[in-house]
Order: C-alpha cells, then sequence, then structure tokens
C-alpha cells in the first residue's frame, strides 16, 4: 500500500493488492484494483487478459450473475466461444440454485448454442424446463438431438427421465427398450416406468411392464426389486 502511493494505479502492484485483498474477503477493495489491471490492459489491446481480471472480479461476487452475463457477451463479440460458453453456464449454474429459472434456460441455451454437444449445459436446460413445467419442450429438443445421436445413452437417458418427467409413459418405455438394446443392465430403469403407468391409473400397462423383467430380477437376486 506504500508502494501504491508512491505509484499510483500500477497495474503490478494493483494486481498483487487486489490478491490481497480477495485473500482477506475486502471484495470491494479488490474489486477496485482488479479494475486497474483491466484498464491497463484494455487500453494496451490485451483483450484475453482484460477478461481474464474481469472473470475474477465476477468471482468476487458469486451471487452477481449479471455481471457474469454481460462478461459472457464479451466473450462473444470477442470470438471467445469456450470462455463465453464458460461464463454462460457458471451464470446458469447460480440462476438455477437461486430459483430462477426462467433465466436460467435462457443462459443455459445460449451456452448450448455456442456448444451443441456440452451434456453439462444440456442437462441444465433440461433441468430448468422440468422445473418450469415444461418437460415436454426439453424432451423435443432431445428427440432432435437424438437423430444426430442416435447411439448416444448420455443423451438417451436423459430422454427417458425427460419423458419421466412429463408423465410420458408410452414415450420413456419406448426410449428405455432403446437404451436396453445398448445396454442391458439398464433393464431396471422399466421400473420407473412401471411405477408412470401405475401414478396415471393404467395397471394393465405397469403390469405388463413389470412382467417383462420379472425374471431378470429375480435371476440378479434383486428381490426387494
Amino acid at each position: 500500500k506504500k508502494i501504491e502511493r508512491l505509484q499510483p494505479r500500477d497495474p503490478v502492484i494493483a494486481s498483487k493488492l487486489a490478491a490481497l485483498y480477495a485473500t482477506q474477503g475486502l471484495a470491494a477493495d479488490a474489486r477496485a484494483q482488479y479494475l486497474i489491471v483491466a484498464d491497463e490492459y484494455t487500453r494496451a489491446g490485451k483483450t484475453k487478459q482484460t477478461f481474464e481480471i474481469l472473470h475474477k472480479v465476477a468471482d468476487l461476487d458469486p451471487h452477481n450473475t449479471e455481471i457474469r452475463l454481460k462478461l459472457a457477451e464479451g466473450y462473444l463479440k470477442e470470438n471467445l466461444g469456450s470462455e463465453a460458453a464458460k461464463a454462460f453456464l457458471e451464470a446458469a449454474t447460480r440462476l438455477f440454485d437461486t430459483g430462477q429459472y426462467e433465466k436460467a434456460l435462457k443462459a443455459y441455451s445460449r451456452a448450448l448454442e455456442i456448444r451443441p454437444n456440452d451434456d453439462v449445459a444440456l442437462r441444465g436446460l433440461v433441468s430448468a424446463n422440468v422445473a418450469l413445467g415444461s418437460a415436454d419442450e426439453a424432451a423435443e429438443l432431445l428427440e432432435r438431438m437424438l437423430t444426430e445421436r442416435p447411439s448416444d445413452p448420455e443423451l438417451l437417458s436423459l430422454l427417458a427421465r425427460t419423458y419421466i418427467d412429463a408423465e410420458n409413459a408410452a414415450s420413456a418405455e419406448r426410449v428405455i427398450a432403446l437404451l436396453v438394446a445398448q445396454d442391458a443392465s439398464k433393464y431396471t430403469r422399466f421400473i420407473d416406468v412401471a411405477r408412470l403407468y401405475l401414478s396415471l391409473d393404467e395397471v394393465d400397462e405397469a403390469t405388463r411392464v413389470l412382467g417383462s423383467i420379472t425374471e431378470q430380477l429375480l435371476a440378479a437376486r434383486a428381490e426387494n426389486d
């Protein structure tokens, strides 16, 4: 701090002070010092380093999702797709955890636009849709993706769970059958389908599904199931 008084706005000193302030939990002081460093990088045309510092500023206040979303948009403008997707995902996760499902859905969607095969973003988008009561929309998206990745077990598993959340027993059964065709050990997923049929008062369908796996359950010594 004495050096700073002698050499105000020195980015090297500001960077060290910011890290020390952050360690002590003095977020406002750390933010002020990091912004000095970011300003220096901006003037020098060092865009990537500027964003790295702004990312640290965002980390000082984990609950401030707005700054993280702005950071993501900034990354996009500079064609830094990977960094933008990561920032959108971080914002989406925090929004979801605080019950802001609509905003979380938008952020997850932006991340998926950048990285269409990102499973974390995909699971987040499905969870947000389910929380909003629109599991059917998530299922439609997953079905479209399945045409491109028909043998992806993670995608099939996620789609099956989504149909169960949407209370679409027939579609859940169809997808789990595809999953079991790839991995026979997944046959116990049919129990969830049977439970769903029961909750829908479709007893004959529940009986049919359970009857198809009873011998497997007994052979696997899964007496409790």
